[in-house]
């Protein structure tokens, strides 16, 4: 068996290859049938693959940022390597884990077409700020292996998502990590998740006051965000994106569509547009497009270092 786990949230990638090694490998084995390199040269990887396990357990090899994987190689190496991965012992189980796969040079194509039935390819790509959706099924999922009788639903998880934010999947890992000791009848519910949460939900807050055209709470919740020293590029993008989101939502209600319709446009379930739905009642179109427009000058602004992040986010909320 050949796994290849690439893509940048080293997070997701690490918490799969602790799943596949308590998979494969026998308890106390550890020692003597995991190997691990990085980066090996040509011949000193075939030199570890073709070495034997211990007894007859499964035997692990991970091998870290492989070249070979990202950048192209003469004809007679990827001959060599492709006859390696041909060969390999059943009882053999090979994980290349890297940042980055090529999926365009020589080797990479040959391992897709001629070894297909015994190779699995899994991207960990980071999640977007505005994927509400994909981050709220890794945390379903991810809730399992947590604790195989939590209940979080679709809804509840993407209330989560949009509290701590889905461009950093340790966080909310650790965070429905945190709320599953403290769930009754482990149940991770939207209450549960309003109430444990409210000290990390300032940027949320700030950004429906915002949105709200609500002007003197928006600037009390933004001073909140500046003393925990938390206004930064990152804060920006997200409340560009709500703004976006929020935008999207009210041009098509005006359009009549149907909750999936919905859904499919704002990239969430169909569950979660019934919630938005609810928050920009409270919400002018007007007064968003004018946001919209700000925001895009402001952030240009603080890019190019004309302006502070603090200044253009006290600038966005007060002109």
């Amino acid at each position: 068996m050949i796994i290849f786990l690439h893509g940048k949230d080293a997070f997701r990638r690490q918490l799969k290859l602790e799943a596949l090694k308590e998979k494969h490998l026998e308890p106390g084995m550890e020692a003597l049938n995991l190997v691990q390199v990085k980066n090996p040269e040509l011949i000193d990887f075939i030199s570890t693959v073709k070495t034997p396990g211990f007894g007859f357990g499964t035997k692990v090899i991970i091998v870290k940022d492989f070249q070979y994987l990202e950048n192209k190689s003469e004809d007679k190496e990827v001959n060599e390597i492709i006859a390696t991965l041909k060969n390999l012992p059943d009882n053999l189980v090979l994980i290349f884990e890297n940042d980055k796969i090529s999926g365009t040079i020589k080797l990479v194509k040959q391992i897709k077409s001629k070894l297909k039935e015994i190779v699995q390819f899994e991207d960990f790509t980071p999640f977007t700020t505005w994927d509400t959706k994909g981050a709220a099924n890794w945390l379903m999922k991810s809730s399992r292996d947590i604790d195989a009788e939590l209940n979080l639903d679709i809804s509840a998880a993407e209330h989560l998502v949009e509290q701590i934010g889905s461009d950093n999947s340790s966080n909310l890992y650790s965070e429905l990590k945190r709320l599953s000791l403290i769930a009754e009848n482990k149940k991770v519910s939207i209450e549960l998740i309003d109430r444990e949460c409210a000290s990390k939900h300032d940027l949320f807050k700030f950004i429906k006051l915002l949105s709200e055209n609500n002007i003197s709470k928006a600037n009390k919740e933004l001073d909140k965000i500046i003393q925990a020293k938390d206004a930064h590029l990152g804060l920006v993008s997200v409340l560009g994106t709500s703004i976006n989101r929020y935008l999207k939502l009210k041009h098509a209600q005006a359009k009549r569509l149907d909750k999936n319709a919905l859904a499919g446009l704002l990239g969430v379930t169909p569950g979660r547009v019934y919630f938005m739905s609810q928050e920009v009642q409270r919400m002018d179109i007007n007064h968003l497009e004018t946001l919209n427009n700000k925001l895009y000058e402001v952030e240009r602004s603080m890019k190019h270092g004309k302006m502070p992040i603090e200044k253009g986010l006290k600038y966005l909320v007060n002109s």
